[in-house]
């Protein structure tokens, strides 16, 4: 901040260097060109209460593939030469009538010395048919990986990125899971309102290393609105109650109370080169 002190003390100039070196990645800049090929099956099917909450959502089902190639030059304006990888792949379930879902990817960058820059994520989401005309069971889990890397920012887990009995952004590092397993209501109609409710776990960390990655998780219930009139994303409520302390947070009661929209929290997430 600008308010920062710019103490010429070395213990302050060390503090401030250790700041940088954990917080901010390499600067730089970047201009490349590639090319990409995407394939998919066109099979798709409606669902209701995987994301929207009673609003159609329409799924693809099969296969799909991204492959990706590119190259970086100081001819278009970069500051280093390199070529970008990247690859995916999952593949979309409509087994007894739920959802389900399993992907792999990995990205990187090549450099004259070798690779940088690698991650590697995998990926799971399990959504049951509706049960007795009352219920889902939704149990997803993401899981990302990072080696020689340089220029990629930090991932945070906690709160609305996973965790819900922990502060937003209370974990992080290079290396990350988060998981879910919930039980969700049908929507209940009210006139034009949809209500219901779900009670839930959830698991995460970040951490620099993958043998730094531990267990934390919360439990916990929650209540969801959807408006269709004002948005088509669902409100949602949720107390959670951790299962373990960290720092000021305190295991079991009184648990974290977070608001927010979509049907559940994120666990999509994206990991931007800086």
């Amino acid at each position: 901040l600008p308010d920062f002190p710019h103490d010429p003390d070395p213990a302050a100039a060390a503090l401030r260097a250790g700041f940088a070196q954990t917080y901010f990645r390499v600067a730089e800049r970047t201009s490349d060109l590639y090319v990409q090929y995407d394939a998919f099956t066109p099979r798709y099917r409606t669902y209701r209460d995987l994301d929207s909450y009673d609003l159609g959502e329409d799924q693809q089902l099969g296969p799909s593939l991204t492959l990706k190639l590119g190259r970086a030059s100081t001819w278009l304006g970069s500051e280093a030469d390199f070529f970008v990888y990247k690859a995916v792949a999952q593949i979309n379930f409509g087994i007894l009538g739920g959802f389900q879902n399993i992907g792999a990817s990995w990205e990187s960058r090549d450099y004259s010395d070798g690779l940088h820059d690698q991650l590697l994520k995998a990926q799971v989401y399990v959504a049951t048919p509706v049960l007795a005309r009352s219920f889902r069971v939704v149990v997803s889990g993401v899981a990302g990986f990072m080696a020689d890397n340089v220029h990629r920012a930090l991932v945070y887990v906690g709160g609305l990125e996973g965790l819900r009995g922990y502060p937003v952004n209370a974990f992080f590092g290079y290396n990350w899971y988060i998981a879910h397993l919930e039980l969700r209501s049908m929507p209940l109609a009210l006139a034009s309102l949809r209500v219901g409710g779900l009670v839930f776990a959830d698991a995460g960390n970040a951490a620099n290393t993958a043998q730094e990655l531990m267990f934390f998780g919360d439990a916990g219930a929650g209540l969801r609105l959807l408006i269709p009139q004002l948005n088509a994303e669902v409100l949602r409520c949720d107390w959670a109650f951790p299962f373990r302390p960290y720092g000021q947070v305190q295991a079991g009661w009184p648990g974290r109370i977070s608001c927010g929209f979509r049907q559940g929290v994120r666990s999509d997430i994206h990991v931007p080169i800086s």
